[in-house]
């Protein structure tokens, strides 16, 4: 059974892949930055009730947080030489405790880790056991996305393979179907690209390997409108993970890059309907 539940925008310099009328930049080259989008942050910021933000070993930030609504976010901002401790840490962690222990190597986890735990472990069970209801306990289709129609452009002089973080290497880390309901997998792209979908769960990776990007994940309610929940300025050698759980049910989110133009990064998007 085959789920298509995303509509994907994205917008590079070369080939468009869907034309759509919210990837377009402004005159003044400031994507998003408006009034009205600020306001929506400061009200995001308001339905935090808890945060927790820790260094890695590598010296990466990791921030995480709890709305008033149950939702979780996830912000991991790490050098791309560290990019075996996040394929480790994707391929294996089971909750926020998982993941705290492999990026920083201590024994204990503090108690405002186990507290968001909780709300995360639980709303992953309200997950599981709506999906079954759902779907009679079949395994749904995976969903794949059309990564070589992509445009590839050249990084200073470097194949993408040659890069610290290579188009190869981003692959295998971050695209893996057999994980999850649906993915999206553009390596090597430039300008605008993202994510829209009512889902339980949207995760998404990006890695630049040249210039600087804006890494964003965003949710809304059904009358509401878009907030940005977390984001990263992502520099060239640097990649973000941004991760964003609802309570249980499904809720719309959106996630990926924006003010990209020109700049080269690798970018997935993937999660769970």
């Amino acid at each position: 059974m085959k789920k298509l539940l995303f509509v994907g925008c994205l917008v590079a310099s070369a080939v468009p892949l869907v034309a759509c009328s919210g990837a377009s930049t402004p005159e003044d080259g400031t994507f998003g930055a408006t009034a009205v989008e600020s306001a929506e942050e400061a009200s995001a910021e308001e339905e935090i009730v808890q945060r927790e933000s820790f260094k890695t070993l590598d010296g990466g930030d990791v921030e995480i947080t709890l709305d008033a609504d149950g939702g979780i976010t996830v912000s991991i901002l790490e050098p791309g030489m560290s990019k075996q401790v996040f394929a480790d840490r994707a391929a294996g962690r089971a909750d926020l405790v998982d993941l705290y222990l492999q990026l920083t190597g201590e024994a204990d986890v503090p108690d405002g880790i186990l507290e968001i735990n909780r709300h995360y472990v639980a709303a992953q069970a309200r997950f599981q056991a709506r999906q079954a209801e759902a779907t009679g306990g079949e395994e749904l289709e995976l969903v794949q996305g059309a990564a070589d129609d992509i445009a590839r452009p050249a990084a200073g002089g470097l194949s993408l393979d040659q890069l610290d973080l290579s188009e190869s290497e981003f692959i295998d880390s971050y695209c893996d179907a057999d994980r999850w309901d649906y993915l999206h997998c553009w390596p090597g792209i430039t300008g605008t690209a993202y994510i829209t979908g009512t889902v339980f769960s949207l995760t998404t990776d990006a890695y630049a390997y040249r210039g600087s990007i804006y890494h964003r994940i965003q949710n809304k309610k059904a009358l509401g409108s878009w907030k940005t929940r977390h984001s990263n300025t992502v520099p060239a050698g640097y990649l973000s993970q941004l991760e964003r759980v609802s309570d249980g049910l499904f809720g719309n989110m959106r996630g990926g890059v924006w003010e990209a133009d020109g700049d080269g990064y690798h970018l997935s998007i993937y999660g769970l309907n």
